[in-house]
């Protein structure tokens, strides 16, 4: 059966997460997540942030995110 595309848009805004916001997304991650990490969790999230303020002093980094979206229906 074709598929028939019936509507597609994008959005994009920036971003400048803090630490807290990268740490709880690092920790999402299935390759990352505390369950995964085990007794390395505390280890993980010290050398996570450390990294991150050596690039900068607040660890905020400016980003731009974008969204795109397809929907489609079949004929």
């Amino acid at each position: 059966m074709p598929v028939r595309w019936s509507h597609s848009g994008e959005h994009g805004r920036p971003s400048a997460p803090g630490q807290p916001e990268v740490v709880g997304l690092r920790f999402s991650y299935s390759y990352s997540s505390p369950a995964q990490l085990g007794d390395r969790n505390d280890a993980f999230e010290c050398d996570l942030r450390q990294a991150r303020t050596g690039f900068t002093p607040d660890g905020r980094f400016d980003e731009f995110v974008r969204t795109e979206a397809i929907i489609a229906t079949r004929s």
